[in-house]
Formats: structure tokens, sequence, C-alpha cells
């Protein structure tokens, strides 16, 4: 059915939107501990090799991304989006 066709690369976007976002979000908090860790005398080289995982994860989620997109705003799936 083209309906669970067009459902399913919604769903498909969603979720590479939601990676992308948490890694932001992550990123921007492990800085945020890190340089309080750093500030405190202590090593925050931990939270330097998390946020780099993060960054990883958002960069691969933008490259997912235009595939992602490029299967929903087909043609076939459009005229389900309204």
């Amino acid at each position: 059915w083209p309906a669970d066709e067009t459902r399913k690369r919604a769903k498909d976007m969603a979720k590479v939107l939601g990676v992308h976002q948490d890694a932001v979000i992550a990123r921007e908090l492990l800085r945020d501990v890190g340089m309080r860790a750093h500030m405190a005398g202590e090593n925050g080289f931990t939270f330097g090799l998390l946020y780099g995982e993060q960054t990883t994860r958002a960069r691969d989620a933008e490259r997912a991304f235009a595939d992602v997109w490029d299967r929903l705003a087909a043609k076939k799936h459009r005229r389900w989006l309204g």
C-alpha cells in the first residue's frame, strides 16, 4: 500500500532526525561537563572522546538524511504528504 510505504519513509526520517538531535544535545552537555571537570582540575579526556563519538553520530545522521529524504520525497510518496 502506498500509504504504508510513505509512513515507513516518514518513520525513517523521524529516526534520522532524532539521532541527529540527540547527538547535538549530547555534545553540548559533554562540552559543558568536560569544561567544568577541567576547571575543577580533573581530567576531561573522556568527555572529549565522548564528544567526538557524538560528532560522528551527528555527521552520519546528516549523511543519511539525504538518502532518507530522497526516498520520502519521491513522487509516489509526495501525494500522501499533502
